[in-house]
């Protein structure tokens, strides 16, 4: 049996470009970051220095906005925007270069035009700003131990909290982090997170307070979640998980469908309670909140 979740159709998107990542802002816009050739491996290493244009569609409710990038310097994996329309691109991977780090956040007006550089370091897995344009970056194992030239990673604590100018406000160096695998900043006074070694996933407070909760499933690396309901990604299926208490039972598969119940599959982008999902046929949007009036019925299925 599956969970059949009815996403409503927002609009239309005919691309050329390759889709690099499908991400979420804090107020629900969905922002594609496309480039005209996906960067090759070098010796199976990510390229960090490269120079190439880079597209970033921001979509909700049927506006839509196109923002050009010329001639970036580095390798871009992640797209944010502040309240003020001030766009953030951010390369997964930096460079230590002996102490002259490559500076893989770079900050553009909403017309694209730059404005200026910083360094969060190697290893980066995930970036949300919340609505008091704060910057949570999370880190994979290569940005906690080190790679790339960092003996001292930045991200050595898993999970970082900066300001726009690169000062940290808080980390997660209590938590013991080894793989930060999966974060949803659904607002500043909730800010989940799913991390190794310890497979916890917890829920931090406006106060940086924790509950900490058990997630019966291996691991994923995409969720949206509402009271007592998650929908998590593995990189393979979606699934929903129901809370009982401080454990979130993984249950049913999730088949995503649209509003005349056709089977619908793409790029997930999961933040907060909201789900998108980018496809061929076009861009979808669902919400976990009233689930259960969402679902379809299974009958004469």
């Amino acid at each position: 049996m599956k969970t059949k979740l009815v996403c409503e159709k927002v609009m239309m998107l005919n691309s050329k470009d390759d889709c690099i990542s499908t991400e979420i802002a804090v107020n629900g816009d969905l922002l594609l970051l496309e480039a005209p050739i996906q960067p090759e491996h070098v010796d199976g290493f990510v390229q960090v220095a490269i120079k190439q244009n880079w597209t970033v569609h921001i979509i909700n409710n049927q506006q839509y906005k196109k923002i050009e990038f010329h001639d970036v310097p580095i390798n871009i994996h992640h797209v944010q925007t502040f309240s003020d329309g001030t766009i953030m691109l951010v390369g997964s991977r930096c460079e230590y270069n002996e102490g002259k780090p490559d500076k893989n956040a770079r900050f553009y007006d909403c017309n694209g035009r730059f404005l200026y550089a910083l360094t969060f370091g190697d290893g980066i897995q995930s970036v949300q700003v919340d609505e008091q344009d704060r910057i949570w970056i999370s880190y994979f194992d290569e940005g906690v131990f080190g790679n790339y030239g960092w003996d001292e990673p930045i991200g050595r604590h898993g999970l970082i909290l900066f300001d726009r100018q690169g000062n940290i406000l808080w980390h997660a160096g209590e938590y013991d982090i080894s793989d930060c695998y999966a974060l949803n900043v659904a607002s500043s006074d909730k800010v989940c997170f799913y991390y190794y070694h310890d497979f916890k996933f917890v829920i931090l407070d406006e106060l940086f307070q924790p509950t900490f909760f058990e997630v019966k499933k291996d691991s994923f690396w995409e969720f949206a979640i509402s009271d007592d309901t998650m929908a998590i990604f593995d990189g393979y299926d979606s699934y929903i998980c129901h809370r009982k208490g401080h454990t979130f039972n993984k249950g049913r598969r999730i088949q995503y469908v649209d509003e005349h119940r056709e089977k619908i599959s793409g790029r997930l982008a999961m933040r907060g309670k909201t789900i998108y999902i980018y496809s061929t046929e076009g861009i979808y949007k669902t919400k976990l909140s009233g689930i259960k009036r969402r679902m379809v019925p299974r009958v004469g299925w």
